[in-house]
């Protein structure tokens, strides 16, 4: 075929026009392309140029993230207003040279990445050899016992074992090792005085106790002199058991020995039931190692002992465990491995990173989202292996003396466990050091964490926080250099309403060491894709409006009012009416409340029956509140609604359901389908093995358990009552070994155990107290009405000393509140912590700026005396949380202090105390700072231009005072305002 020049061709008209106008728009669509190229294509960085585009990008991350906008809390972000700001960000970046330099390296935006982590199980077969020594001293001590306690003639061994057991059982009074002794000793005024000869005590076995007990009885004092108020009788011991206590224990001691033998004895002889009791002497010869077996199984024992109450109430299998089974030295081999669960660390292009916050449940997006448009930032949404997203995963692209490091800064998320954490760290940290340096995904060759010190205010998730703290404990911690620094403090750090992300805020982190085994994990780096985004698909009018109501079960008022406005002139008070209505607050009759959501949507064209087929999770809510929901014509319908919330483990939902009924669910309690789901739930909570789910769902299932509707007569949930119960000791032993004992402690099953408040002080002592003690266990009426709770307080105080976590929940969770305005130890305590340097800013932001402390007589001298001893923190907050109220501008001396002693950087005072109006009267502080140069004073003091024209020369009355000054009709430009100092 003939190829004829454009030119010289003989087309129709029409033809022609079409040809140019196709020429012209592909000229267009590149030239368009050309201003967002490489990592802010338009596929990953869309240009929303009206509300109708970012509605529609908001029906895209819907449909491809279906939870986003229904399960986490907003912070009430506007998201249309949060797309407009990226929209004006990016056409400003896309013109910057190192953003461009970057982007490129980065590679094409299109090409995302998921991580696939597996963790590699390990199947140990065990390998065990009898230590003989030990073993023969065993076997002497049972026939010594036997022969001290011959059985009866012709006696079978189980006749001998329960006449043994009930006779030493008999013999034992309360609980003799139980966790009294705490509370007993700590009323002793030696181990009142002297907390570490308690602790030492605390830690001595039952003989030696009872020995130094003894002691502190023999000088003729009665129990009650040497330890007043202490009631034996609360802790199971009998009344006559007070005047020889010392005689109780030591034959309780004995008794318990005793029981140990039995338990011994029955285990080894356990195949031999029907055996006659006098065989049990000669057969002691001949057991061997395999008769041992059972004591390495926990729950073989406890099946062992089910039949014996006493067994259980003491814990003898676990005393038995750890006495016969140190007898075995264990040896491992490995038999096969298997692949664990999966993990994916799904990347996502800016444009979706910006929403990570709704995935993690924290205020990200509102408060730092735009850093996510950083081509060295790495946002990847956290998904199990069927997809669901879990959270995410946050981190920079920086360099460490040189070395380039991915700063994972965060974590978050209400369905990450902590297992799901450790793997995130161990997988990457593997990844890392094997090929992630070749893979444009993560340019790195090693893991960073940020300082421990800076944790608390970058994790939101105490399950989280808990493995991040164990993982940057001890890290070797150096300075950090950001690739991206320019781009940060010209474009991103102007956008963040928060300090976290701040280059200044993370100048060191710690370098995570390369893992000593490198095949933990199964470990693939695969692409992954988005569907390109379609401005034109809206969805329809139903559509859009429960995408809107999405917005307002979330509290996203902002982004709800505005797509509503599409069908009224809706306002904030309508809103929260169609809310009311959504969820049927006022607990109308089902026909009522259906009744009221067709009305709300057939003035807008929209039918029921169409809202409840496409969205019915919407309407669960007001359909269960409904006063009929359990009428026969409901019923059916209810009760599945009712199991499915259930079943989820949607316990809160449900308590505000039920909350204030009182015969309308009846039936459904007795119904054998949910009780049959409450007990499966119940078994299923004996084998789990994340402690702070667990402990989570026992603290909304007990909250659900408390409603008055439970309590009611006939309801027949004793029977689940007594499953939960059952498990609680089992769940302390669990969180005890996890190091969570302060998730027990925040259960209102631990206020009714005598036991809990040994535990408290035990964790004081043993200064292994958390934040999250303080904060979920401190804090509750019911301990702080415990009349030991000002020595907690004080105990606290005594084991913070450099833990800045610990002090800043201290001030934020307790001394902060105003209850305690005229406790006589108030002031003593919060000085204490200021003069030591620790939760500076906790006591600025939480006391020193809170108007309901400002009148305390004492903090002005502490202002005083921080501006002549405080260092760079203690300058810092006094500046932020002191000098930017208006309650001190009668204290120019304090801003002149702070400026003169140039210890905290310029750009703090600037924006929080010079742009205030309440220092508007003192232009001298604004002239120091404008004839500072632009250089580095003191290391990190700076005084930048940029500084001085955001936050001075665009506040109004220091405007109209350099018009004034200056004697022009327009603002001054800072360099005619330099101009003029300096010539004058």
């Amino acid at each position: 075929m003939r190829h004829t020049p454009l030119a010289s061709a003989v087309l129709p008209k029409a033809q022609v026009y079409e040809i140019l106008f196709l020429f012209s728009f592909f000229l267009l669509l590149l030239l368009s392309l050309s201003s967002r190229t490489g990592y802010a294509t338009t596929a990953f960085a869309p240009t929303l140029a009206s509300d109708d585009d970012k509605i529609s990008f908001l029906f895209y991350l819907r449909k491809e993230i279906p939870n986003l906008f229904s399960e986490a809390t907003t912070y009430n972000v506007n998201l249309l207003q949060l797309l407009e700001q990226q929209n004006n960000l990016l056409d400003k970046l896309t013109k910057d040279d190192l953003y461009k330099k970057l982007a490129a390296e980065r590679g094409d935006a299109q090409q995302l990445s998921s991580i696939y982590l597996k963790k590699v199980a390990t199947i140990h077969q065990e390998i065990s050899k009898v230590d003989p020594v030990l073993f023969k001293e065993r076997k002497d001590d049972l026939k010594q016992f036997l022969q001290n306690h011959p059985p009866l003639s012709a006696q079978n061994l189980d006749s001998y074992f329960d006449t043994m057991i009930a006779t030493a059982s008999a013999k034992i009074s309360g609980d003799p090792e139980g966790n009294w002794w705490g509370n007993l000793l700590k009323r002793h005024p030696r181990y009142q005085k002297d907390p570490q000869a308690f602790s030492q005590v605390m830690r001595f076995p039952l003989e030696e106790r009872i020995r130094i007990l003894d002691e502190e009885l023999l000088a003729g004092r009665s129990f009650q002199e040497v330890f007043p108020g202490f009631s034996l009788a609360n802790q199971g011991f009998k009344k006559s058991d007070e005047s020889q206590l010392i005689h109780t224990l030591k034959q309780s001691v004995d008794a318990l020995k005793i029981l140990e033998q039995l338990f011994a004895l029955k285990i080894i002889f356990k195949e031999f039931a029907d055996a006659d009791a006098d065989e049990l002497l000669p057969a002691l010869d001949y057991v061997n190692e395999s008769h041992l077996s059972a004591f390495n199984d926990r729950e073989l024992l406890k099946e062992l002992t089910n039949s014996y109450g006493v067994f259980k109430k003491f814990n003898l299998s676990s005393r038995l465990q750890k006495k016969y089974s140190e007898l075995i030295p264990k040896k491992t081999e490995t038999v096969e491995s298997v692949s664990g669960k999966q993990l994916i660390l799904k990347e996502v292009p800016p444009a979706v990173a910006l929403f990570r916050g709704f995935v993690g449940n924290d205020c990200s997006s509102g408060k730092s989202g735009m850093y996510a448009n950083s081509p060295m930032e790495r946002v990847f949404f956290l998904e199990d292996a069927k997809g669901r997203v879990k959270g995410y995963v946050a981190g920079t692209i920086l360099t460490i003396e040189g070395t380039p490091s991915f700063y994972l800064h965060t974590i978050a998320g209400m369905h990450i466990s902590p297992e799901d954490t450790q793997s995130v760290f161990e997988g990457l940290n593997e990844l890392l050091h094997s090929k992630a340096a070749t893979h444009p995904l993560l340019p790195a060759k090693q893991l960073a964490l940020p300082d421990p010190s800076h944790l608390i205010l970058l994790i939101n998730s105490p399950a989280i926080l808990e493995v991040f703290r164990t993982y940057a404990k001890d890290l070797p911690l150096k300075a950090t250099s950001y690739i991206d620094s320019p781009l940060r403090d010209h474009y991103l750090d102007r956008l963040s309403t928060q300090s976290y992300d701040l280059t200044a805020f993370n100048k060191i982190a710690g370098v995570v060491p390369r893992p000593l085994h490198s095949s933990l994990y199964s470990i693939e780096i695969k692409p992954t894709s988005l569907p390109p985004f379609q401005a034109n698909d809206r969805g329809d009018q139903l559509d859009r409006f429960l995408l809107a109501l999405d917005f307002l079960r979330t509290n996203n008022s902002g982004t709800a009012k505005q797509m509503l406005g599409e069908f009224a002139p809706f306002t904030l008070e309508m809103a929260a009416k169609v809310n009311r209505i959504l969820q049927n607050k006022e607990r109308s009759a089902m026909g009522v409340y259906l009744d009221r959501v067709g009305k709300l949507l057939s003035p807008l064209g929209l039918q029921l029956q169409d809202a409840l087929k496409r969205r019915p999770e919407l309407f669960e809510e007001g359909q269960l509140r409904a006063t009929d929901a359990m009428s026969d014509v409901y019923a059916k319908e209810s009760t599945h609604l009712f199991l499915k919330l259930f079943k989820n483990k949607k316990f809160a939902d449900l308590s505000s359901i039920l909350k204030g009924t009182s015969e309308q669910f009846t039936s459904i309690l007795s119904n054998e389908s949910f009780k049959h789901q409450l007990m499966k739930f119940c078994h299923h909570l004996e084998w789990r093995s994340d402690p702070l789910e667990l402990i989570a769902q026992l603290k909304d299932l007990e909250t659900l358990f408390d409603l008055e509707i439970f309590q009611s007569k006939g309801i027949p949930l004793e029977e689940a009552k007594e499953c939960l119960n059952k498990d609680i000791s089992k769940v302390r032993s669990t969180l005890n070994d996890e190091g969570f004992t302060h998730y027990f402690l925040a259960t209102t099953f631990a206020q009714k155990r005598p036991d809990a408040e040994a535990l408290i002080s035990e964790m004081l002592l043993q200064k292994e107290a958390s934040k999250d003690l303080i904060r979920s266990v401190l804090t509750q009426d019911y301990w702080q009405k415990h009349p030991e709770y000002d020595h907690w307080i004080e105990q606290l105080l005594l084991s913070l000393k450099n833990n800045y976590e610990l002090s800043s929940e201290l001030v934020n969770s307790i001394l902060s509140n105003p209850r305690w305005k005229g406790h006589p130890k108030w002031g003593e305590w919060v000085w204490s912590l200021i003069k030591n340097h620790q939760a500076s800013h906790s006591i600025g932001s939480t006391i020193f700026a809170n108007p309901k402390w400002q009148d305390d007589p004492q903090l002005i001298p502490w202002i005083e005396q921080l501006l002549e001893i405080g260092g760079e923190y203690e300058h810092a907050f006094l500046v932020r949380h002191v000098l930017s109220q208006a309650k001190w501008k009668d204290h120019p001396e304090w801003p002149q202090k702070i400026i003169q002693a140039k210890k905290v950087n310029y750009r703090e005072i600037i924006s929080h105390v010079l742009s205030k109006e309440h220092w508007k009267d003192h232009p001298e502080f604004v002239e120091q700072m404008i004839k500072q140069k632009n250089t580095l004073l003191d290391g990190e003091i700076t005084c930048n231009p940029w500084d001085i024209e955001s936050f001075i020369l665009s506040t109004k009355h220091w405007a109209d005072y350099f018009k004034r000054l200056l004697k022009t009709e327009t603002t001054p430009t800072l360099d005619q305002i330099r101009a003029f100092y300096f010539r004058g």
